[in-house]
């Protein structure tokens, strides 16, 4: 347990970086520790409680319009599950976690974007698409930690998933309207692939806010709005103080924006 000392001077520590702790400390909840290997290999065994393969019976509900169809389709379609390595500055140093990423393309590469805590080093990634494919980390190509949104690109193309096209789908602005719906599909919980619904609420800073839904597993995952567009990422849940606990809020839901992602850097 933390001495006092040390827990009054985290708690002086800007509210951004508590949010993003949080966000790592309880991506760990769950899954195994890797103190030895340097490569996270993905099977039953290692995470006995993540399924592998694919969901049975899915279909899209006929009641849905035909554009958020599309967009579910599209969300589902490029997204990948992410286990990596990480290694922190507080108890219990190094974890081994989940997270999930979109498969993009830019200028003819292929990358996993994702949330940048889910990011160390590529020997300490490892991908898969739940179809017994998987993709090995070629390149950490961007990263930005205060905005939490990072580029992996990947040797070469994945043949079951579709890549979006970040030029294609990017939206130029950041400022998207209140109450806009949006959907996300990651794995939250080391559950199989899920889709969430949500609204934007509001914004903070560089990340608009969603009224939504997010637990570990989900950060990384592609945000689309209901006209099929990539928007963002999943970057992390609120958390609150009450002066005598934390809580965690994981209706409200941060997420970064691709379109302030300095692409001259690639």
């Amino acid at each position: 347990m933390w001495k006092i000392d040390k827990i009054q001077k985290l708690l002086n520590l800007h509210w951004v970086y508590w949010t993003l702790f949080f966000v790592i400390f309880f991506t760990s909840l769950g899954v195994s520790l890797n103190y030895l290997e340097p490569r996270i290999h993905a099977d039953s065994a290692y995470y006995p409680n993540v399924p592998f393969g694919e969901q049975l019976f899915e279909t899209i509900s006929e009641n849905l319009p035909d554009s958020d169809k599309n967009t579910i389709l599209n969300s589902r379609g490029a997204t990948v599950k992410i286990y990596t390595t990480l290694f922190l500055d507080y108890p219990p140093f190094v974890v081994s976690a989940t997270g999930t990423g979109i498969y993009v393309t830019f200028e003819d590469r292929n990358y996993i974007l994702t949330a940048a805590h889910m990011v160390a080093d590529c020997n300490y990634l490892y991908i898969t698409t739940g179809h017994s494919e998987s993709a090995d980390c070629w390149e950490i190509a961007y990263v930005d930690e205060e905005l939490d949104i990072a580029l992996i690109e990947i040797e070469g193309p994945l043949s079951t998933r579709t890549a979006i096209s970040l030029m294609g789908s990017i939206n130029a602005s950041k400022d998207y309207s209140i109450g806009e719906e949006i959907y996300y599909s990651g794995y939250p919980n080391d559950s199989g692939l899920l889709t969430i619904k949500g609204r934007i609420a509001g914004y903070s800073y560089d990340k608009f806010l969603l009224q939504s839904y997010a637990w570990h597993g989900a950060s990384g995952s592609g945000i689309f709005n209901s006209s099929g567009e990539l928007i963002g990422v999943v970057s992390a849940v609120q958390v609150g103080y009450d002066s005598q606990s934390f809580e965690l809020i994981e209706t409200i839901v941060y997420g970064a924006p691709i379109s302030l992602i300095d692409f001259s850097l690639l």
